[in-house]
């Protein structure tokens, strides 16, 4: 089993920088044509690292708020938040 890891603009209101990554458990075409953008696949033996991401938050963060306060909003009001701090490309 592989997932795809999919990554979208943090708004759609206006270009950014800013992205949210996120991983599908299911087909989610329906959100193609919304920008929601494929860019890899999850081997199932590297599941432990997206299961070690911190989800009790669940959906709680307001996606306004983190548009408007960034980082500042989400340290100070999620404590507990897996933030992604460096990526490595490989093939």
């Amino acid at each position: 089993m592989s997932l795809d890891v999919v990554l979208c603009p943090l708004s759609a209101r206006s270009p950014s920088s800013a992205e949210q990554v996120y991983v599908n458990y299911a087909n989610n075409t329906n959100l193609d044509p919304m920008g929601f953008v494929p860019f890899g696949v999850i081997s199932e033996a590297d599941m432990a690292v997206v299961e070690a991401v911190y989800a009790g938050y669940g959906q709680d963060p307001d996606q306004d708020s983190i548009y408007n306060q960034g980082d500042a909003y989400l340290h100070s009001t999620y404590p507990l938040l897996t933030f992604i701090t460096g990526t490595t490309v490989s093939r």
